[in-house]
Parts: C-alpha cells; sequence; structure tokens
C-alpha cells in the first residue's frame, strides 16, 4: 500500500528530472504493466501446482509467465500502432543479430 501511494509522486519526481511529462511516462508504463497483471493472472489460475515436482513447476511458471508476458506486450504494442519504445528498439537488435547470422561467410 505504501509503495503504491508513492507512485504519483515517483513519476512526478522522474518527469521534473528527466524532463518528461507524467503522461509520457504513464503511457511508457501502461503496457508492461498491462502484460505484467495478465502474466499473474495467468499464473495464478492454470492449474501448475499439479504438474510434478516442484522443480518441474518452476520451469513451467517461468515458462508460462514469459510466453504470456511477450505475447501480450507485443499484442499491445501491435494494437497502439508499434510507438516508439522498448518493443521497437529489441525489434530492430534481433533484425540486427538476424542480419549477422545470415551474412555469406567468405
Amino acid at each position: 500500500i505504501v509503495s503504491a501511494s508513492m507512485v504519483p509522486l515517483m513519476l512526478h519526481l522522474t518527469a521534473r528530472a528527466g524532463e518528461v511529462s507524467v503522461s509520457q511516462l504513464v503511457s511508457a508504463l501502461l503496457r508492461p504493466l498491462a502484460a505484467a497483471i495478465v502474466m499473474a493472472i495467468a499464473l495464478h489460475t492454470l492449474p501448475l501446482q499439479s504438474i510434478g515436482p516442484l522443480l518441474l513447476i518452476l520451469i513451467a511458471k517461468v515458462v508460462v509467465g514469459a510466453v504470456v508476458y511477450l505475447l501480450v506486450l507485443i499484442t499491445l504494442w501491435l494494437a497502439q500502432g508499434r510507438p516508439p519504445g522498448f518493443e521497437t528498439t529489441a525489434l530492430e537488435q534481433l533484425k540486427r543479430l538476424r542480419g549477422r547470422n545470415t551474412a555469406p561467410s567468405q
């Protein structure tokens, strides 16, 4: 509760220090926050506790959590028209890495 009540103050101070608006900060946080909420709901509602030993449950939760988070994050990014952000930078990096791996060797 205390952490949540500090969020507006932290956003305001960050906006002042970084010379960006609070609305820019909030819009940058919405997609990851929504993806994290959907991931938490998925992990809470899926019956992963019954699949076996604890290590297997941990591995399943990590994989399911990562897949759900990434799918929701990418879906929201695409739905918003691919605005500039982390997703854009990550996609450019992947394209660059892919180009290096597919370059003909001499």
